[in-house]
């Protein structure tokens, strides 16, 4: 139970670290596109850490998850200068697009087309 709590903790501070270190680099990082971090998933053994990403009116989010992966190693060198006195050794990680917004999407859509067919 004590590394569950401990794994909710690691990833509630990298989620607000990342989220700093994306809103500082924003313009270096991202060409000006907007990606916040949606949630984050630590494994029981505290050595990857799953970032899940949510890319917002982006153009091209490819690009937006290839550059995550290209700047990976500045971003977790980054996050280590922060974190480091919280943990023995920093997570891999690893980038994810969250789609849960875009799934809510289609189907707030659907439900507007089944309510206008019913009327």
């Amino acid at each position: 139970m004590a590394s569950g709590k401990r794994n909710e903790k690691l990833g509630r501070q990298i989620q607000k670290d990342l989220s700093q270190l994306f809103l500082k680099n924003q313009h270096d990082w991202f060409e000006s596109e907007f990606v916040t971090i949606s949630a984050i998933s630590v494994t029981p053994d505290l050595s990857i850490a799953k970032v899940y990403v949510s890319l917002y009116n982006t153009k091209n989010k490819t690009a937006i998850l290839n550059a995550l992966e290209e700047k990976n190693h500045i971003i977790r060198r980054e996050l280590a200068r922060l974190i480091k006195n919280s943990v023995k050794k920093i997570p891999e990680l690893r980038f994810i697009e969250d789609t849960s917004l875009d799934m809510l999407n289609k189907l707030d859509e659907l439900l507007a087309k089944v309510k206008k067919e019913d009327e």
